[in-house]
């Protein structure tokens, strides 16, 4: 007789004789009806505990606490879960159709159930259940507002909104900034701690960071994930700069009478934002190996460095022009007399002497000292202590383009005067 899947019905005939109706039934082992999981999570979370009904798979952070109600079709004896790197951990009968057992998530498996009647009929498990850790992603975190690079006066005050996301909640949110790229100073945003998505808000008031014309100030947010016992992640959002310009009156009579002789203010502008454009760059290296657990990309890194390094090359070649543009500037010849024999106002172009140097040409000097520093560390592929001496370079061409804007308009001020007399 083949093999019987289903009941049935028989007798037996021999002759003129017939044998009463016999029936066969099937005997299964138990099975499984459904199983419901319970989930307590690490306190760290400050999760909830839940329950999904009529699942059987887990999926949950590490260190979470699990478990597992099993159904059976028909009473079962016995049972326990076939794990699947060869461990079993064993079912209490609750009711004789329920069992259970209790397990924690410490990474990645599986299990069977495994079941047996009174009968000693068994069942090694039909169905592979899987165990999965969800991993913890560090927190999404942005800057809303102001969202890009800003001018400002040192008078302003600066709204500064962000946003954070995270799979298990936000512990804190953090607005980090540097004036000059000097220390790091962070201010805690008000948020709902715990919550998955957070928004927080601060107003920077300039005049009470003592900031003037050629400053800068840096900021980011920084963001830091609720712990699962562990280490918390963090993460950083986008670099940005407020650059404190003078008031706008003085940048209208710059502008519309022209720069400096030799087209040198248009120079250390476009200098001064390729070295924003490394701070960023490395800013991102940086940020990457941190959120990689130390995995860089030395390519990347080293394109940087190349970059810095032409970078130090010009500023080096511009600073030398200065000098050369101010002894070239007829400004400086002497003017002729006007009514009365008196002569106009003169612009205040300094005269140099022998070993003099013009402020705009130190703070080149410095600046690309500076560089020359960024370039040695990212050259060894240390994109964390490249950033301090990229800050102060740039710190130092903001300065020296300062410099320039206010001796020009202070040139431009007194030619004016002179053509109204």
């Amino acid at each position: 007789m083949p093999s019987v899947a289903a009941g049935f019905r028989y007798r037996v005939v021999a002759g003129m004789v017939t044998s009463p109706t016999y029936e066969v039934t099937v005997a299964y082992p138990p099975r499984v009806a459904r199983i419901d999981v319970d989930y307590t999570y690490p306190e760290g979370l400050r999760l909830e505990p839940r329950t999904e009904a009529d699942s059987g798979d887990i999926y949950a952070p590490a260190g979470t606490d699990v478990r597992l109600h099993v159904f059976t079709d028909r009473p079962a004896a016995e049972g326990r879960l076939a794990l699947g790197q060869g461990a079993a951990i064993p079912l209490s009968a609750d009711t004789p159709t329920e069992l259970t057992a209790s397990l924690k998530v410490t990474d990645d498996n599986s299990y069977r159930v495994a079941l047996a009647d009174r009968e000693g009929m068994a069942n090694g498990g039909d169905t592979e259940y899987f165990i999965r850790i969800l991993e913890d992603r560090p927190p999404d975190v942005r800057i809303l507002k102001p969202a890009s690079d800003r001018s400002v006066t040192r008078l302003e005050e600066v709204d500064v909104e962000a946003q954070a996301e995270d799979d298990y909640g936000i512990d804190r949110l953090d607005l980090v900034y540097s004036v000059r790229g000097a220390a790091e100073k962070a201010i805690p945003l008000a948020i709902p701690r715990g919550s998955a998505t957070v928004s927080g808000r601060h107003t920077l008031f300039l005049e009470d960071l003592n900031v003037q014309p050629g400053d800068f100030i840096s900021y980011y947010v920084r963001a830091r994930d609720l712990t699962r016992g562990t280490r918390p992640n963090e993460a950083r959002s986008d670099i940005f700069f407020l650059e404190v310009k003078p008031y706008e009156q003085e940048f209208a009579l710059a502008q519309s009478q022209g720069g400096m002789p030799g087209g040198g203010q248009n120079g250390i502008d476009d200098l001064v934002n390729a070295q924003k454009e490394i701070v960023v760059a490395t800013w991102k290296l940086d940020r990457r190996a941190r959120s990689t657990k130390g995995a860089r990309s030395e390519q990347d890194t080293h394109s940087v460095a190349r970059a810095e390094a032409e970078l130090k090359t010009r500023v080096e070649q511009t600073s030398s022009t200065f000098r050369e543009s101010t002894m070239r500037d007829p400004r400086r010849r002497q003017p002729q007399r006007g009514r009365g024999g008196q002569p106009p106002p003169t612009p205040p172009t300094p005269e140099l002497k022998a070993g003099q140097t013009l402020p705009e040409e130190d703070q080149m000097t410095a600046a690309a000292e500076a560089m020359g520093h960024a370039v040695e560390s990212l050259d060894a592929l240390k994109t964390s202590d490249a950033l301090p001496p990229e800050m102060e370079a740039l710190d130092r061409l903001l300065k020296a383009q300062a410099d320039v804007k206010k001796r020009e308009v202070s040139r431009q001020q007194a030619g004016s005067g002179a053509g109204n007399n």
